[in-house]
């Protein structure tokens, strides 16, 4: 049994396997960052 032993969010690297665009993701996660949504959810953010 595999047991995750660190959340690997930030370490995205596009292959052929992904179906979400990962462009997108990063994108989203530098809008997350500029609009300051880490101060205001960080409290009820908990893992990933």
């Amino acid at each position: 049994m595999f047991v995750q032993t660190r959340l690997r969010t930030f370490g995205i690297t596009p292959n052929d396997n992904i179906c979400f665009p990962v462009g997108t993701i990063f994108v989203v996660q530098g809008q997350y960052e500029k609009l300051g949504f880490p101060a205001v959810f960080g409290k009820y953010k908990k893992r990933g």
